[in-house]
């Protein structure tokens, strides 16, 4: 028996079998036109596809970036495919997946459901740890520290979800880390990644490419927002590095 997949987008609903791809974006051409007249919105924004008895969400913006709510509401980013960085796609969960793009006008929501979900199991377990730990051995607690406050607004549930790294000056008022250690932990995690291989942060301000790099990657989760607020709580992060 296939796998189907159902999409909804407004009051629009689409069944999808192996084989079907499905498309989304600013252009006529698409499966499903957001809105020919928003130009926030990429041209083919995103596409949902079934690969190797999986369903998965594909960023096909060179630009934009989609944004992906789980069953449970925690959102993570869903980077444009760059050198270097983790594939632009996501398998779609057992539970379902929300892709939020967001344009200039309006937030448009694609949402992804298996039409039988009593024969989807779970995919990609062990890629998933690989990912999380992949070049990333030495990321101390003091630089963890840092970054997760970066990153929060990420990791907060909607509509607490803010797709917008912290500025040096917040990461301080959140974690009591004095701003020029909280710049030092940050240049020394990019410089990491650079001599990891990953490209795309050379811009005089990284702080957007290196967040939806490490959770891309699953360096950070979710399950990091309690530990960082438990630290700051300690207080025995803040000091210098060595």
């Amino acid at each position: 028996m296939a796998i189907e997949m159902r999409v909804a987008v407004g009051d629009r609903t689409w069944e999808l079998s192996p084989g079907d791809v499905f498309t989304f974006g600013r252009s006529e051409g698409c499966t499903c036109c957001l809105d020919t007249a928003d130009r926030g919105i990429s041209r083919l924004a995103g596409a949902v596809a079934h690969e190797q008895g999986t369903w998965w969400v594909v960023n096909r913006s060179e630009t934009r970036t989609l944004h992906l709510v789980d069953a449970v509401g925690i959102s993570v980013p869903l980077p444009v495919a760059r050198p270097g960085w983790p594939p632009a796609k996501r398998a779609v969960d057992p539970a379902g997946l929300r892709v939020l793009v967001t344009g200039t006008v309006w937030t448009h929501e694609v949402r992804l459901d298996y039409a039988r979900p009593e024969i989807v199991t779970s995919v990609g377990g062990d890629d998933v740890e690989e990912t999380r730990t992949l070049g990333m051995q030495t990321l101390t607690p003091k630089r963890k520290l840092v970054l997760v406050a970066m990153v929060s607004g990420y990791l907060r549930p909607v509509p607490r979800y803010d797709p917008t790294p912290l500025t040096y000056p917040a990461i301080e008022k959140l974690t009591g880390v004095p701003r020029s250690t909280v710049h030092k932990r940050v240049e020394a995690v990019r410089n990491q990644l650079r001599e990891f291989g990953v490209r795309g942060l050379d811009d005089e301000d990284a702080r957007r490419g290196m967040s939806e790099w490490l959770l891309a990657a699953r360096v950070i989760t979710a399950a990091d927002l309690a530990w960082m607020e438990s630290e700051v709580a300690r207080g025995t992060l803040g000091g210098d590095d060595e």
